[in-house]
């Protein structure tokens, strides 16, 4: 093989060579197009690395400049410097290995070793044996996407308000967040301490971790399923009381949009569940890698044996699905009774405007009537004050004008409507 040497000639000698050979273009518009200045961006010493290359720069200030908002003019210094400071307090704190977090650590007999400690991200990556950036999301608000990660020694679970690090001897529960309250963090901490000793009580032959998962998904599927049941009743009364009554209120709709915005809530947890389990259940490797016990004691699973840890999950799966489904269909009926109440408001809507419309045809036709009244009405002489059939004349003259615009307007608004009708 011929050793490439990055010239500049070279390089528009064997493009020319090739493009000629692809496209059959004229070589003198190739070479129009290759000496045509080429978008190159590089700074301070990486310049010097390219020297020998012959290629032309264009200053990047020729660029067009856009914002985040796509109004086509340039950031400011005050909102460049905001971007800037906000990037690096999320940078350092997703890469924050000196962020410490609160926790509590509970060994594989469902004894509390060491309560509300405080411990570095760095510390609890170091014992645990996983990496920092696997707890990158571990204390952000309870809007963080659930997952469950498995790794050589641990699996680490974030489960909405429950955070977890189980390995095959003990189990890690991290605090929530500030943002979450105290009260509800402790109840949900305490139920899963009290499934947690459900489980650790059985007769059941599984290993220690998958005991603890499946008291963590046990309190996590409770708790959506209680969420749903909640929502559901208030929201059957209000479907109920809307379906019966003719007149809708401006608080029944104000209390179907809370109740239709509390399923949907429900239901993207439950999706969200359902697909954490889904992504662990589609890698043989992932489940065989939750026997924990087994692989400390030197007898790792092979990817096809999971059979125990599969049945966990799925079991749990099916539970997140019909939850799912059930918020789904309440959801569906919520968005019809919807659909239907607007298009009740659009029909009275149509029926306001076509009253509104009559009453414009006949003040037209009231209108015409009395201009000519009004014209014979002024102190001037027209021939006619001493006639004796100037008033009926006149009259006669005046209504009929209005008939005519009466007419005229209503003939003209019933084709429409029969035309809006067929079409």
């Amino acid at each position: 093989m011929t050793g490439f040497n990055p010239s500049g000639g070279d390089i528009m000698s064997r493009v020319q060579h090739r493009v000629a050979q692809l496209g059959n273009i004229p070589r003198q518009r190739i070479s129009n197009i290759i000496t045509r200045p080429a978008t190159k961006i590089l700074v301070g010493a990486q310049s010097s690395r390219y020297s020998s290359w012959n290629i032309r720069q264009i200053h990047v200030t020729g660029l067009p400049k856009h914002d985040f908002q796509g109004t086509g003019r340039a950031l400011s210094q005050e909102d460049a410097k905001d971007l800037l400071e906000l990037t690096a307090k999320l940078s350092r704190h997703i890469s924050g290995d000196d962020a410490t977090l609160r926790c509590t650590e509970i060994n594989n007999k469902g004894v509390v070793g060491q309560a509300d400690q405080l411990v570095t991200k760095h510390g609890i990556a170091t014992s645990y044996g996983i990496n920092n950036r696997d707890l990158r999301n571990i204390d952000l608000n309870s809007k963080s996407v659930p997952y469950l990660f498995v790794r050589r020694s641990t699996i680490i679970v974030n489960l909405f308000f429950l955070r977890l690090l189980i390995q095959a001897d003990r189990i890690l529960i991290l605090s929530q967040p500030e943002s979450i309250s105290p009260a509800i963090a402790s109840q949900v901490q305490s139920l899963y301490l009290s499934n947690l000793e459900g489980r650790l009580q059985s007769s059941s032959n599984q290993p220690f971790e998958l005991r603890a998962l499946e008291a963590a998904l046990l309190t996590v599927v409770c708790s959506l399923e209680a969420e749903y049941l909640l929502a559901r009743e208030p929201a059957l009364a209000a479907l109920k009381v809307l379906q019966e009554k003719v007149d809708v209120t401006r608080s029944q709709l104000q209390d179907l949009l809370f109740h239709s915005r509390r399923t949907a809530a429900v239901l993207n947890k439950a999706r969200q569940v359902r697909d954490a389990l889904q992504e662990v259940l589609n890698v043989d490797e992932d489940l065989a890698a939750m026997y924990l016990t087994d692989t400390r004691a030197g007898k790792p699973h092979a990817a096809s044996d999971h059979a125990g840890a599969e049945l966990l999950l799925e079991a749990y799966c099916k539970v997140c699905d019909q939850v799912v489904e059930a918020a789904g269909a309440l959801n569906t009926a919520i968005s019809k009774t919807e659909d239907n109440l607007k298009s009740i408001l659009d029909a009275h809507r149509n029926q306001i405007m076509l009253l509104d419309v009559k009453l414009s045809i006949g003040m037209l036709g009231l209108s015409s009537g009395t201009m000519i009244a009004g014209l014979y009405g002024m102190n001037l002489i027209n021939g006619i004050e001493d006639a004796s059939w100037g008033f009926p004349v006149m009259a006669s003259c005046c209504f009929g004008v209005s008939a005519i615009f009466m007419l005229y307007g209503s003939a003209k608004l019933r084709k429409l409507n029969t035309m809006k009708i067929q079409g």
